[in-house]
C-alpha cells in the first residue's frame, strides 16, 4: 500500500517482530523488574541511614553539628533511642522509612515509650534523637519528607530535682564512727 517493494529480509523481521513480540514485551517486563528491584535494594532507608550514622559517629567520620566527634555518651543515648525505634517497629510489625515518620507516627511512638514505662524525659530525647537523624539525612537529600520540622514533633522536657551530696555530706559519711555496727554498714558506707 505504501508502495514500497518488499524483499525477503524485510518480509522475516515483519514476521519475527510479530511472532516474538510476546517473548519480546516479556523480557523488557523481567528487566525493568530487575531494575527496579536493584534500585529498592541499593535505596537508602531510614534504617540504613540510622546504621550508617551510629557506624560514621562510632569510628569518627561522622561529626556532630560543631565539627567535633561524638562522645561516648552521645553514642549511647543515640544507640538507646534507635533500640526503642527498632523495637517499636517489631511492635508495629513494619519498618518505618522517611514518609512514614509524621505526626502519626509521632504520636504512636510517643503512646508506646511512655506504656513503656519511660519517663517524660526519657521519652522526649528518643523522640529528639528520630528528629535530628531526620534532620541529617533532609541535608543529604535522603528524603522530602518536612513533616519532622512540625513544632508539634519535639520532645517534652520537665525540670527534674536532682538530689546529691555535697562535699562536706561525703566527709560525715566518711568519718561516721560504725565501728559498733556490724561490718555490712563500713561495706555499705564505702
Amino acid at each position: 500500500d505504501a508502495g514500497e517493494t518488499l524483499n525477503r529480509e524485510i518480509v522475516h523481521e515483519v514476521v519475527a517482530n510479530i511472532t516474538n513480540r510476546e517473548q519480546k514485551e516479556l523480557q523488557e517486563a523481567e528487566e525493568k523488574k530487575k531494575r527496579e528491584e536493584e534500585e529498592r535494594a541499593n535505596r537508602v532507608t531510614f534504617d540504613k541511614f540510622i546504621d550508617k550514622f551510629i557506624q560514621e559517629a562510632k569510628d569518627g567520620t561522622r561529626m556532630n553539628v560543631h565539627g567535633k566527634r561524638y562522645a561516648a555518651y552521645s553514642i549511647t543515648n543515640i544507640q538507646q533511642s534507635i533500640d526503642k525505634f527498632h523495637a517499636f517497629e517489631k511492635d508495629k510489625g513494619r519498618e518505618f522509612d522517611f514518609d512514614d515518620i509524621n505526626m502519626d507516627f509521632f504520636y504512636q511512638f510517643q503512646e508506646y515509650l511512655t506504656n513503656l514505662g519511660k519517663a517524660q524525659n526519657t521519652v522526649g530525647k528518643f523522640i529528639n534523637w528520630i528528629k535530628t537523624l531526620m534532620a541529617f539525612a533532609d541535608v543529604e537529600g535522603l528524603h522530602t519528607n518536612p513533616a519532622y520540622r512540625d513544632k508539634r514533633f519535639r520532645g517534652t522536657r520537665t525540670e527534674v530535682d536532682s538530689i546529691y551530696l555535697t562535699k562536706e555530706d561525703l566527709d560525715k559519711i566518711r568519718k561516721a564512727d560504725l565501728s559498733e555496727m556490724p561490718e555490712c554498714y563500713s561495706l555499705a558506707r564505702d
